[in-house]
């Protein structure tokens, strides 16, 4: 018999097939809580820019985070954003990492190792790797509490399960954690796109199902279809016991006569795919008319490892005969939901051709399209189908001309580079000088920027208007519970913000430091709420000394200077 250890390493390969054999690692790992949990978000959820790594387990009244196995802390990250307070441990027997996220605070012997690192390099901010075995976990160790830090927006832990040579997340389900479910899926929208041949919508009909009760639907009457070809959508749901919370769908399978040509179950995700959530859902539905609908067909620039099993399942229509499709989503635990309709293509539809396009880019290849000052290079793998840019100048006074680059519906799958040479330069600003775009609510958001050979180079994540601009205004802080009085206060609260908020890899959120009487004190900041909170616990009698600083992406440097006084 072999070691369970072993077991597991041969037989993770497989994951994405180990739906059914839920038990499989029950026993190696425990839970990472003290109590039966329901979640607020389960693996894989669709959200705006990636796939949800990992499992958001709510909080029952006891706060306490467990180690879900024997291993080490192999990283230590505070974060004023992101995950916040998060431990990675690794399970070496078992060849995965396990990530607890969100945390309010660590165990006493883990605070003090961070603590003391934050004091020697004087940020708030840390993130590092303590040696293997350093720090040692036995299974059931209290690690930490479950908490808000980072871009969490209520309490919950965010837990994960990697392969830790790949670093691949795995779904936890998988290990035994245990999940009350006995609710099918809820379909609310079957859409059936007509396509050309380009990969691009024609048409979009929609069956409204909403909780037509049942676990197999049927639409009688066929949908004649103005297309070719067609592709199936869907948007739907799926809840847990005793949760409201709206789950994502586990796994897929569509049928086309009869004949499975599409199919998935979220068991497994890599991170370097994670933003091709853009192609997996009808992207431009989700731009204009903020719906979910993920995607029952694979655009060519679709690489999704748990894709790769089937066909892109675009099916070729005939006048003549209806072709039968059969839609089940299913959750983890084998709770279902069918529905079932016909589809013909409409023999009154006239092919149209496709309309000229002098600079067609197929998908797949690079190219490079200039404009006045700007040049856009699209690379082979920043398409998920073949398109024509549309690339416009919006002049406006005063200002460097505003481009606009594409349509803001058509997905980007790894990105594209922009070049952007100044009209008016600014020698003197050049440090200053960033890409900026205007979100949907005319926010102005730093996109960065690296200048080579007398131009603003940065690279984009989605299309949209941009330009050339410059970053001279400082942080600003502003007092929010300050007194220059106090006996018995336990913190000080500022407020923290910059003027242009940061998007994309290439700019840097603001940093900044705090001193007391010239001392370096460690003091949480959360770039969700701007606020920032001095501890005044270790604070003597006596006359004190308190400066903040906070730079931005350009190095612009906000300062708050005070005397305070703390009396007995």
């Amino acid at each position: 018999m072999k070691p369970l250890a072993l077991t597991i390493l041969m037989t993770i390969s497989v994951l994405p097939f180990l739906q059914g054999q839920k038990d499989l690692f029950s026993g190696y790992f425990r839970s990472p809580v003290d109590y039966d949990y329901t979640i607020a978000g389960n693996f894989c959820e669709l959200r705006e820019t990636h796939f949800h790594t990992g499992i958001d387990i709510k909080p029952a009244g006891n706060d306490r985070i467990f180690s879900i196995g024997e291993g080490y802390i192999s990283r230590i990250k505070v974060d004023a954003g992101g995950y916040g307070n998060v431990l990675y441990i690794d399970h070496p027997q078992a060849g995965f990492t396990s990530v607890y996220a969100h945390l309010d605070d660590f165990s006493p012997v883990i605070s003090e190792v961070v603590r003391l690192r934050q004091l020697e390099e004087e940020p708030y901010e840390v993130d590092f790797h303590p040696a293997p075995g350093q720090i040692r976990v036995v299974k059931g160790d209290m690690i930490g509490f479950m908490g808000n830090t980072g871009y969490s927006f209520g309490k919950h832990l965010h837990f994960e399960i990697r392969e830790t040579k790949s670093e691949k997340p795995v779904n936890p389900l998988v290990f035994g954690m245990k999940l009350k479910d006995n609710i099918p899926p809820v379909i609310t929208s079957v859409a059936i796109h007509g396509l050309n041949a380009d990969h691009s919508k024609t048409a979009d009909i929609r069956l409204a199902v909403g909780d037509t009760p049942g676990d197999v639907l049927d639409f009688p009457d066929p949908v004649l279809v103005d297309a070719d070809y067609v592709g199936i959508a869907f948007q739907a749901y799926d809840k847990a016991d005793g949760s409201n919370n709206k789950l994502n769908i586990f796994g897929v399978h569509l049928y086309v006569n009869d004949s499975l040509v599409f199919g998935y179950h979220l068991d497994k995700v890599s991170f370097s795919q994670n933003r091709q959530v853009t192609g997996f859902v009808d992207f431009a539905v989700r731009q204009e008319e903020k719906k979910t609908y993920s995607l029952c067909y694979k655009l060519p620039g679709n690489t999704l490892d748990f894709l790769s099993k089937y066909g892109n399942a675009i099916i070729t229509l005939s006048p003549e005969t209806n072709t039968r499709f059969r839609l089940e989503l299913e959750d983890y635990f084998k709770n279902r939901k069918t529905i079932t309709f016909s589809v013909r293509k409409n023999p009154s539809f006239i092919k149209t051709p496709r309309p000229y396009c002098e600079n067609w880019v197929e998908q797949g290849t690079s190219q490079h399209f200039n404009e006045a000052n700007l040049t856009l290079e699209i690379e082979k793998t920043s398409m998920y189908r073949g398109f024509c840019p549309e690339i416009g100048r919006i002049t406006q006074e005063g200002y460097e001309t505003r481009y606009r680059i594409h349509k803001t519906t058509e997905p980007l799958k790894s990105g594209a580079e922009i070049h952007l040479t100044p009209e008016y330069p600014k020698p003197l600003l050049a440090s200053k000088a960033i890409v900026a775009s205007v979100d949907n609510n005319g926010k102005k958001l730093n996109h960065g920027g690296r200048w080579k050979n007398g131009r603003l180079n940065v690279r984009i994540r989605q299309f949209g208007t941009y330009f050339i601009d410059y970053d001279t205004i400082a942080p600003e802080i502003r007092k929010l519970d300050f007194s220059t009085s106090i006996v018995s206060k336990r913190k000080f609260r500022f407020r923290v913000t910059d003027d242009m908020p940061t998007s994309g890899p290439e700019a840097n959120d603001l940093s900044y430091k705090v001193w007391i009487d010239g001392k370096f004190v460690i003091s949480p900041y959360s770039l969700k709420s701007k606020v920032l909170e001095i501890p005044l616990d270790d604070i003597t009698t006596g006359d004190h000394t308190l400066k903040i600083t906070a730079t931005d992406h350009s190095g612009n440097t906000g300062v708050f200077t005070s005397s305070f006084v703390k009396k007995s």
